[in-house]
């Protein structure tokens, strides 16, 4: 089989997976409170992580590089992952996922001051193009505060942090090492909230166990491993402009199996952040 043969059957079931888990997340709110939801579904899939990891009987990552696995685990999965949970509540499936994979803007921002990569006329272009969409969307979605799409917009900021820490401390180490205790980290932290913070009680029922059967297993360490791997065998820019369908599954998951409208401004605004995204990603 062809590397670029191999890579599709990869990327194609991540789009599926972390699309749709959009839908999955927005119902499983109804039996659990979303940070305990994140908690479980991280530790589970970390545990997952952790025993393929054994298996391979992997290296440790060097003492002085743990403080930066911690505080990328911190931010992409603890803090990124909660965020949009709890943003689910107030806004629709495919609002949220456009909104998380406006990363890609922040990074090109983030690198730029941190990491010293220019900004083109490209890049500025398209980031004009991706915030023109989000003030067109905020400017709709008033009835649920512009509030709430600024907090959504926090958690992409985070993982674009998370982003800059990788490329500019951990990018040597194996990516699914890395993914697996930056997973882990994650879920430590998140346990810890939920020791401090008192949580109210899961409704459990055959949906619960499904929701999160479907994040811990699928959309945690199954789609983690494949990310992993496109991430290793593509261009990192070709692999960010790649899972630009992942909004367009969740966009579409939201309509068919949870109703959501659709208004013209919003697809006016959701287009307008895709755009500018691919013409950043493209710059490079």
């Amino acid at each position: 089989m062809s590397t670029s043969l191999k890579l599709t059957c990869y990327l194609v079931p991540l789009y599926l997976l972390w699309g749709m888990n959009w839908v999955i997340m927005k119902v499983a709110n109804g039996y659990f409170p979303p940070v305990l939801f994140a908690t479980l579904r991280f530790a589970c899939g970390s545990a997952i992580m952790l025993l393929v990891l054994l298996i391979n009987r992997p290296h440790l990552p060097a003492r002085r590089l743990w403080p930066w696995i911690f505080a990328a685990g911190a931010l992409q999965i603890a803090y990124n992952n909660v965020v949009m949970q709890l943003c689910l509540n107030d806004l629709g499936s495919g609002l949220c996922a456009v909104l998380n994979y406006t990363m890609p803007i922040f990074t090109a921002l983030l690198a730029h001051l941190f990491l010293a990569e220019p900004l083109s006329v490209r890049k500025c272009l398209g980031i004009a193009l991706s915030f023109l969409g989000l003030v067109l969307i905020m400017n709709i979605e008033l009835e649920s505060g512009a509030g709430i799409i600024i907090f959504a917009l926090s958690g992409a900021l985070a993982w674009a942090a998370s982003g800059i820490i990788i490329k500019a401390r951990l990018s040597h180490l194996d990516m699914i090492s890395l993914t697996t205790w930056q997973m882990l980290c994650g879920a430590m932290v998140l346990c810890a909230y939920d020791l401090a913070v008192p949580q109210e009680d899961i409704n459990w029922s055959w949906q619960a166990c499904a929701c999160l059967a479907y994040n811990a297993i699928l959309a945690s360490a199954l789609a983690f491993y494949l990310w992993s791997y496109i991430l290793t065998h593509m261009d990192a820019s070709k692999a960010a402009v790649s899972i630009l369908a992942i909004p367009g599954v969740g966009v579409m998951g939201g309509i068919i199996f949870m109703g959501e409208s659709f208004e013209i401004h919003t697809a006016c605004g959701m287009l307008l952040i895709l755009l500018g995204i691919l013409v950043v990603q493209r710059s490079r």
